[in-house]
């Protein structure tokens, strides 16, 4: 049976209840501290060491650039590209989609693989609500910490 999460007004389908419990933790911006999280032990090289107040290395944005899909990809680097940000109707266009539903999934997923590769799935992007004309919409910004770990990237 699937599971209906909202994020930000738009529905998410999730195979099990922890599958939303976590994302509904991840909306929240409450974080995993109990006994099954991994630590890890202090970086030794630069390209190991998080940017200040962030986990992202460049190490970790190589690795999720090495996991995510072609759509998480096209999100990322269209942000990494826009330091002012992009609306959500502009990234839509660039991913080839036609409603926030499918644009949900993409960034579902990219929370996901962000946290496989040990990095904070919030320190990625903002996202906040902005009004153009008559209409509201999402406008996506690229976190600077993430831009600052992601300079030197390995392109694949």
């Amino acid at each position: 049976m699937p599971y209906t999460v909202k994020l930000g007004g738009i529905p998410v389908q999730c195979d099990t209840p922890e599958e939303a419990m976590e994302l509904v933790k991840l909306e929240a911006g409450v974080g995993n501290s109990g006994p099954t999280e991994k630590k890890t032990a202090k970086p030794s090289n630069s390209s190991e060491s998080p940017v200040a107040g962030s986990r992202w290395t460049e190490q970790r944005v190589n690795e999720l650039f090495r996991t995510v899909n072609a759509n998480q990809k096209k999100f990322l680097d269209a942000l990494l590209e826009n330091p002012d940000g992009r609306t959500e109707d502009q990234i839509l266009q660039i991913l080839g989609m036609r409603n926030g539903m499918a644009l949900a999934g993409v960034t579902t997923g990219l929370y996901k693989n962000a946290k496989k590769v040990g990095g904070d799935p919030r320190d990625l992007y903002d996202r906040k609500q902005i009004t153009i004309g008559d209409g509201v919409t999402n406008d996506y910004v690229i976190r600077e910490s993430f831009r600052r770990a992601a300079k030197n990237r390995h392109q694949d």
